[in-house]
């Protein structure tokens, strides 16, 4: 499957390679940790999932352009 990001996205991050699964020891628990449109990946899904995670945090928004510039 091809993943295509979207602009912000494809602008400003790039790949790593941490798991996105952390220890809170307040919790006593895994915590899966995700954003943007990693919400809608499958991939992403099943990695964290496989990990045994009990939360999963997270954020996203929908990007947007300003409305006051001269071509808008």
């Amino acid at each position: 499957m091809t993943r295509i990001s979207q602009p912000w996205e494809q602008n400003f991050y790039v790949g790593g390679d941490d798991d996105g699964v952390v220890t809170c020891q307040t919790l006593d628990s895994k915590i899966g940790l995700m954003s943007g449109w990693e919400w809608a990946r499958t991939r992403t899904a099943a990695r964290v999932r496989a990990k045994d995670v009990q939360l999963v945090l997270g954020g996203m928004c929908w990007w947007s352009l300003p409305l006051n510039w001269l071509w808008a």
